[in-house]
């Protein structure tokens, strides 16, 4: 029996997908999510999305500062030298992050609200 490593993150976008090609050519879509833990602390963490289900919400939904839910496996792989090893998440869920706008109230206009979904 294997044992099971998940991890759920939730943050943001650091930059637009990238649409990528494997070595035997196979599509997919890898994206960087930055998970601010402390007020000067973040943690980034790198995407990897080769289900097409998840690379059709990616590209339909996915751009640089999308506030983002994953649920996903962690792999650790080595660089192509062997020295070093870096995580990787592989998704099974990704969900959007509730973003609620408040009206607006004068000169100073509306802020923005992002609330996590309840799970």
């Amino acid at each position: 029996m294997f044992d099971i490593w998940k991890s759920v993150i939730s943050g943001n976008l650091t930059e637009d997908l990238e649409l990528k090609k494997s070595k035997e050519g196979r599509e997919y879509v890898t994206f960087s999510v930055a998970v601010n833990i402390e007020q000067n602390l973040t943690n980034y963490f790198s995407v990897y999305c080769f289900e097409k289900r998840h690379m059709d919400f990616a590209t339909a939904f996915l751009k640089k500062g999308t506030g983002v839910v994953i649920v996903g496996a962690v792999q650790q792989k080595k660089s192509q030298s062997g020295e070093k090893s870096y995580l990787r998440i592989i998704p099974t869920d990704i969900c959007l992050k509730a973003s609620t706008k408040q009206p607006s109230t004068g000169a100073a206009g509306g802020a923005e609200n992002h609330d996590e979904e309840s799970y």
